[in-house]
């Protein structure tokens, strides 16, 4: 085997692993963000509530036969909000 066929040979390979542990961490990543969702007991629509870093809920909803995408954002912001002494 010629050196020039062997570092392409070793080229693809670091590419494909690479690849591949690309694929597993996005996996890891993904499984982590899908199990940590809460639930409310009785709720028609199965909402998903999602609690951010930052203390943000997202609420996830799915409708299979209404392939559209929906935002609402409510903050709890202005004078009514602010704390005591500000």
């Amino acid at each position: 085997m010629t050196p020039l066929k062997h570092k392409k040979i070793l080229t693809i390979a670091l590419i494909a692993s690479v690849g591949i542990f690309f694929a597993i961490n996005a996996k890891k990543q993904m499984n982590k963000i899908e199990n940590n969702y809460e639930t409310v007991k009785g709720d028609p629509l199965k909402a998903r509530i999602y609690t951010l870093d930052n203390g943000l809920k997202v609420y996830l909803t799915s409708y299979a036969d209404a392939p559209r995408v929906q935002t609402n954002i409510a903050v709890r912001a202005g004078s009514k909000n602010d704390p005591a002494d500000a």
